[in-house]
């Protein structure tokens, strides 16, 4: 691939741009492409006014001389050549007025089109990788998938769409004055490509690999800025009692400062085609002046095929130099393409009817086997057990013993190898995973929080103004918090900080429990939520969930036994296996005999 992309870049990223464009946006893309074209024959036909208008400035005879000025003199009944020249200028500036005016019209038109595109890929791109599910954000760094999600497709829009746009409009611009240039003076046409079009090849060779490798270590360099920041920013604490503000500090700027660098490096790459073409322009019109002073057997012509010469170069180099600055920003992008060329990229998230799920009875654990493909053993195997609907249902074992994956079944995060999850008897199945998640609340060790009001984070997910406030306030009520809420300065409205840093731990797993609760749950889940707690804290958390309903059925993955003294049953697993099922005093006994 690598040298298909040298080789042939344009052709490439036009084929790989349509791939991922939808039809609707191909449709827009053409359309906007004729609309540039158009765009390009107004900016060659203003030019073309300039031509007779500087021959008329400078050669009185030639108004009388050519059909179409001296038609123009009579309608204008014009007195002098003086006065038909301010016309002339007039007109000229009025020419050139509406060129641009049009010109900037289709570059809105073109950057709408393009950062419309971007939103669209940005969306597609949070649903690719949304829907690669739990183990993926698991596995991956949180960094990479965000810069992908918000930058990438911006990249893509300003390096690679907006460039080959630019570059289909620049090289039309060209061919149109070199094929005008060629039916008038076939000498200035053959000057015009031997000089210009080695030399733009050649400056684009020179550069094409920098660009590429400058624009893929950029955004390694972004993401793992983005990383180095976060640590710093939400390791806040411990950075600063472990006295490690210079090590985070240094490893921050150290990355910041070569992504700087390369920045530096694709301004200055950036600017060499101006500056070089610029040069071969002179050193041509040079050529010709020496080659026709010391050898042309008419030296008389010399100045004016110079001027032409000069002329038609000086309009040609901006195109000639946009065109190349399109190819260096589409080389520079390219990483863009085939990170979004990652999987497949989805139109739209994938949408599952809510099949209603009924739980009156029990929950089964049926010959449950699960394993990671990183693992050499399964972390779940042949797990079997029934907890019936109402039950408090304690789970403990040692780190690695299989309580979180278990769980993480139950949510359907994880999808069982072997064995099922029964409802009333009936198989948990893909098309039920929706269903049975409205049954579900789950509170983790650390509860998300959003850096949000107190009710929205109750309500989490839920619009501004469709937040039933009392259910938040029964909610709040139920988990032992609503008194705390009604002391914040605007109440339940009140911001609680990112992260919840306004709270305590004990009021931040509340919250968790109250979301829980606020959509009435059925089966809540508490995955060592009281373990990073102290033990006062800790209590008054257990007796908050002492208290819930007594229709609702509990999971309680505890590191502290005490935190399951209210458990109806508890259950023990080791290497992924159920070995015991207790009373909350008969483990107790075990564990002191």
């Amino acid at each position: 691939m690598g040298k298909r992309l040298g080789d042939n870049v344009l052709f490439d990223t036009i084929r790989r741009i349509n791939k991922l464009l939808l039809p609707a946006e191909k449709r827009r893309g053409l359309r906007l492409v004729f609309l540039t074209l158009i765009g390009v024959m107004i900016d060659v036909v203003g030019l073309a006014t300039l031509v007779p208008v500087m021959m008329a400035a400078t050669n009185p005879k030639f108004v009388r001389r050519n059909e179409y000025m001296n038609w123009l003199y009579e309608l204008g009944n014009f007195e002098s050549h003086s006065s038909f020249m301010i016309f002339l200028a007039v007109a000229l500036l009025l020419v050139f007025i509406a060129k641009n005016g049009i010109t900037l019209l289709i570059n809105y038109w073109q950057s709408r089109f393009a950062f419309r595109v971007a939103t669209n890929l940005a969306r597609r791109q949070y649903i690719k990788y949304y829907e690669r599910g739990f183990l993926y954000f698991k596995e991956t760094n949180s960094a990479d998938t965000i810069n992908n999600i918000v930058n990438i497709p911006n990249f893509f829009a300003s390096g690679i769409l907006i460039s080959t746009i630019n570059f289909i409009s620049e090289l039309a611009v060209i061919a149109f004055i070199v094929a005008a240039i060629a039916l008038v003076n076939v000498s200035l046409f053959v000057a015009l490509v031997i000089v210009l079009l080695p030399s733009g090849f050649a400056i684009y060779n020179l550069t094409k690999n920098k660009l590429y490798t400058l624009g893929k270590e950029m955004i390694e360099l972004k993401s793992s800025t983005y990383s180095r920041l976060n640590q710093a920013i939400f390791g806040y604490v411990d950075v600063k009692l472990n006295n490690k503000e210079h090590h985070f500090l240094d490893a921050y700027v150290t990355r910041q400062s070569r992504l700087n660098t390369n920045n530096m490096l694709k301004f200055l790459i950036s600017l060499i085609p101006s500056r070089s073409l610029e040069i071969i322009a002179v050193l041509g019109i040079m050529i010709i002046f020496l080659y026709t002073f010391l050898f042309s057997d008419r030296p008389d012509r010399l100045f004016s095929f110079i001027a032409v010469f000069a002329a038609a170069a000086f309009r040609v180099l901006p195109s000639m130099n946009r065109l190349l600055a399109a190819l260096m920003g589409i080389r520079n992008h390219l990483f863009a393409l085939q990170i979004l060329e990652e999987g497949d990229l989805p139109t739209g998230m994938t949408y599952r009817e809510v099949v209603p799920v009924r739980f009156k009875k029990s929950i089964e654990f049926r010959d449950l086997t699960f394993q990671y493909e990183s693992a050499n053993l399964p972390a779940v195997q042949e797990l079997s057990f029934t907890v019936q609907k109402g039950e408090k249902i304690g789970i403990v074992g040692e780190s690695g013993s299989g309580k979180t994956t278990l769980m993480n079944i139950l949510l359907r995060f994880l999808v069982e190898q072997e064995g099922g999850i029964y409802i009333d008897g009936v198989q948990l199945s893909p098309e039920h995973k929706p269903g049975w998640r409205e049954l579900i609340g789950y509170v983790q060790q650390n509860v998300f929080l959003m850096d949000a009001s107190l009710k929205e984070n109750v309500a989490f997910g839920t619009p501004q103004n469709e937040i039933n406030l009392e259910r938040v306030r029964s909610a709040l009520k139920q988990a032992s918090l609503l008194s705390f809420a009604e002391t914040l300065p605007q109440g339940i409205e009140t911001r609680i900080g990112e992260q919840g840093a306004m709270l305590s731990g004990g009021q931040r797993q509340r919250i968790g429990i109250a979301r829980a609760l606020y959509w009435n749950s059925q089966v809540l889940v508490f995955d060592e939520a009281t373990s990073a707690l102290d033990m006062d804290t800790e209590q008054a958390i257990t007796e908050s969930i002492e208290a819930l309903s007594e229709g609702q059925t509990l999971f309680v993955i505890a590191h502290r036994i005490t935190t399951l003294r209210h458990c109806d049953r508890i259950i023990e697993m080791k290497n992924g296996r159920l070995v015991g099922s207790y009373t909350y005093e008969e483990l107790i006994r075990s564990k002191m005999g």
